[in-house]
């Protein structure tokens, strides 16, 4: 799950499939080609961390096909999602269940995209095209969370 703390009004949006897997909003994504409609691209796992085009997904978790509630949305798989384009100063929180590890985040740790999967990793010596820095551990949906800065 995602919070999107402190994300500009007018942060880039873009529009993608992922056809590999259902998807968890705070996975990050790799934009692959852009489809026939001409307005919504091929998502993929990243192939590696410092590869560009790199999104994090945040669908509106409700509609009126799908009535789940925000803890328990998941993107199907080969629907159409949402990712927005990471800028330097956003704060974002995910659920910790999309860091990779078995140790939460704490201060001072830098987390970048995880190659190969949809999750964060957190790096000592980060080389990812987006990495985030630790602010604080949090709750959202009553699951345990960590709040995130863009760099």
């Amino acid at each position: 799950m995602i919070r999107l703390d402190k994300v500009k009004a007018t942060a880039h949006l873009v529009n993608f499939t992922f056809a590999a897997s259902d998807l968890a909003n705070g996975s990050i994504v790799e934009l692959g080609d852009l489809q026939a409609d001409g307005e919504t691209y091929a998502g993929v796992a990243p192939t590696a961390v410092t590869n560009k085009g790199l999104v994090i997904h945040a669908s509106v978790p409700m509609d009126y096909e799908n009535a789940s509630l925000e803890v328990d949305y998941v993107l199907p798989k080969g629907k159409e999602g949402r990712g927005y384009v990471p800028e330097k100063g956003d704060i974002i929180t995910i659920t910790n269940d999309l860091v990779e590890g078995t140790t939460a985040p704490k201060k001072g740790d830098i987390l970048e995209p995880t190659a190969d999967k949809t999750t964060w990793s957190i790096n000592a010596t980060p080389t990812g095209s987006i990495q985030a820095r630790f602010l604080a551990a949090e709750r959202i949906g009553g699951e345990a969370a960590t709040v995130l800065e863009i760099l």
